[in-house]
């Protein structure tokens, strides 16, 4: 329930496309953010990560229990933080590092 596993875990620059599936019991999202703070260091403000402390690339809707989701995004080389920002997810655990080269 509480995990964003990536596979892979890094990209090339450019449009990647990422196929999210909810494996769990309830909601969930995956937002991407351009960052260089560690994965599990980001800011938070009212049980949320504060999207402000860098570069908001996007998000999926909220993705129901055992439904899925497919999204691309445009990445320019750098870290990034795959993450659910659905209140108190994120530290559940909900997050994880990403690179594009």
């Amino acid at each position: 329930e509480w995990a964003v596993k990536p596979s892979p875990t890094s990209a090339k620059a450019g449009d990647v496309k990422f196929e999210v599936t909810n494996k769990g019991a309830i909601p969930h999202e995956l937002a991407v953010l351009k960052t260089d703070t560690a994965e599990s260091a980001l800011p938070q403000a009212n049980a949320a990560v504060d999207e402000k402390q860098g570069t908001l690339i996007g998000r999926t809707a909220n993705i129901d229990a055992g439904k899925s989701e497919t999204k691309s995004f445009t990445l320019q080389p750098g870290k990034y933080v795959l993450y659910c920002n659905i209140p108190a997810h994120y530290t559940q655990g909900m997050h994880a590092a990403f690179t594009v080269q």
